[in-house]
């Protein structure tokens, strides 16, 4: 087990680096695009979480909620978060 939760883990941390050099980086950005990016570092955390759970034996039997349905009102309605 141990060898499955690093290689979950390092495939975790190669994502959220990924993703922290989109949200880091010095260019122009598309409307919505960093909140794309750090809803992104969620979803990646829900999946590091569910495989080692999943690993451990102790799989939660509920669905995670989506991101989007923690999003304040005020973003814009076209944001299409599943579209990564």
């Amino acid at each position: 087990m141990h060898f499955e939760v690093i290689a979950f883990l390092d495939v975790h941390l190669a994502e959220l680096e990924r993703l922290r050099s989109g949200l880091t980086a010095a260019r122009t950005i598309e409307r919505g695009e960093r909140l794309t990016l750090a809803a992104a570092t969620v979803d990646s955390a829900r999946l590091y979480a569910a495989n080692v759970q999943r690993l451990l034996g102790e799989e939660d039997s509920r669905d995670p909620e989506p991101i989007a349905d923690f999003l304040p009102p005020a973003w814009p309605l076209d944001l299409q978060l599943s579209e990564r």
